[in-house]
């Protein structure tokens, strides 16, 4: 009984350090991915002042394509519904005119219905609860411009849209840390993965000037498809939720 009890006693000791080293482990990634949320917001911010224009001067903002992608959003967000809003970009006479298109498959818009459908809830949920979701407020811009109304926070399209980004490549970081980390052995592989990401940025990403366009929702993925590639060759008995993780990741990746 005491071999028993010391067996035991080492078991439960390993096991601790084991959650200990995971948590550290976690909670670095988890820092790495705040930093990198914080980082790319706060370029966008500088680059186009974004929380002080108007919401029309906002989505000026989203030049070329972007503008398109946020477009169809946009529709789906001040459609009567959630899926009349479907409905109209799935039978579009607008965009190629006077045919009329399935611009959901066509230009690959199952993000912009994600976070449609994310910003109808939540602004519904807010609104239930009696909570703003936004600060308005009147900008003087001077020099005989006309003043114009900006509001800040979530309940305001854009921001939405591009917060909902911005914190999805910050995941993305995070990602990295873990893919790093699980390659080296180490947590200072981790470190260096990231490291190595920032000195690179502008190579590595542009999500920070074109947020709506297709690869700042499919890159974290692809992040993801090759930890989860990696865990699969390394492990002589994959089990079945690696095996469904890889599958849901690749659509994911394709949309």
């Amino acid at each position: 009984s005491s071999l028993f009890l010391v067996i035991l006693n080492d078991t439960l000791a390993f096991t601790k350090r084991t959650d200990k080293r995971i948590g550290i482990t976690l909670f670095l990634a988890a820092f790495a991915g705040v930093l990198h949320w914080s980082h790319i917001s706060s370029l966008f911010e500088n680059d186009r002042n974004f929380s002080h224009l108007s919401a029309l001067e906002r989505e000026m903002a989203f030049r070329t394509e972007m503008g398109l992608y946020y477009s169809y959003f946009k529709t789906i967000i001040e459609a009567p519904s959630f899926f009349s809003g479907i409905w109209m970009i799935m039978n579009d006479r607008l965009t190629e005119y006077p045919l009329i298109i399935n611009t959901l498959k066509r230009f690959n818009l199952y993000p912009e219905v994600v976070l449609a459908s994310w910003y109808r809830l939540y602004i519904s949920i807010m609104d239930s609860l009696g909570i703003h979701t936004k600060t308005c407020w009147t900008v003087n811009r001077g020099d005989g411009l006309s003043a114009v109304e900006s509001c800040e926070g979530l309940g305001d399209p854009a921001s939405f849209y591009v917060s909902m980004v911005f914190i999805l490549n910050g995941l993305m970081m995070a990602l990295f840390f873990i893919y790093g980390t699980y390659l080296s052995g180490s947590r200072l592989g981790g470190l260096v993965t990231v490291l190595c990401f920032f000195f690179n940025h502008g190579e590595c990403t542009r999500v920070m000037w074109t947020p709506p366009l297709r690869e700042s929702f499919s890159y974290p993925f692809l992040v993801l498809q090759m930890l989860l590639v990696t865990h699969i060759l390394r492990t002589s008995n994959v089990g079945r939720g690696s095996l469904i993780a890889l599958c849901v990741s690749n659509v994911f990746f394709m949309q």
